[in-house]
């Protein structure tokens, strides 16, 4: 298995190459510990690949204060379009997006937020450049907003890419990491 951290322009960071990884086999480590990263505060992506067959998993995050812990499944392949079936932007909690272009050219990427009547209330247009991760309160793609629980949030690009939403609430108590419900590959 080869992991691969890179930056949020997609810049390789570190690479480690897991030869003893057994067939039914696990890994487990920080992320600080096997790149050397000297700050408690980094953002990038991971890119994790069987050399050879498949692999099932979930990387883990959490904040440096361990106050929050959330985890993802590996994600195999990328879309055109998705959803994130629910929408928390109140004085007590947010939403916000995570994309990722993992490809070798620019995809054009709208973000469109919907309420709880299946309203368009507000659209946002994003260019993710080749190896790119962005990652974006939903407070920051629409400063307009107003306060919402409900709805849901379609993203839509002209090629595949990969995204996830977080739910918190904000003096970062609690966090959830939700994958994409995938609706056009």
């Amino acid at each position: 298995v080869e992991v691969e951290a890179l930056d949020d322009d997609g810049n390789l960071l570190g690479s480690l190459i897991l030869e003893e990884l057994s067939s039914e086999g696990q890994f487990f480590g920080d992320l600080r510990d096997i790149f050397d990263f000297s700050s408690d505060e980094n953002s990038g992506w991971l890119r994790i690949q069987a050399i050879e067959g498949k692999l099932l998993g979930s990387v883990t995050f959490r904040d440096s204060g361990n106050q929050y812990l959330a985890a993802l499944p590996l994600d195999q392949e990328g879309a055109r379009e998705f959803i994130f079936s629910h929408v928390a932007h109140t004085p007590e909690v947010f939403s916000a997006l995570a994309l990722l272009n993992t490809s070798t050219q620019a995809r054009m990427v709208s973000v469109e937020v919907f309420d709880g009547d299946a309203q368009r209330v507000g659209t946002a247009f994003l260019n993710l450049a080749a190896g790119q991760k962005v990652s974006r309160l939903l407070s920051e793609l629409f400063p307009d907003l107003e306060d919402q629980a409900g709805g849901f949030i379609r993203i839509r690009s002209n090629g595949p890419i990969r995204g996830f939403v977080i739910f918190g609430d904000r003096s970062l108590n609690f966090m959830a990491a939700v994958p994409a419900q995938v609706l056009v590959e």
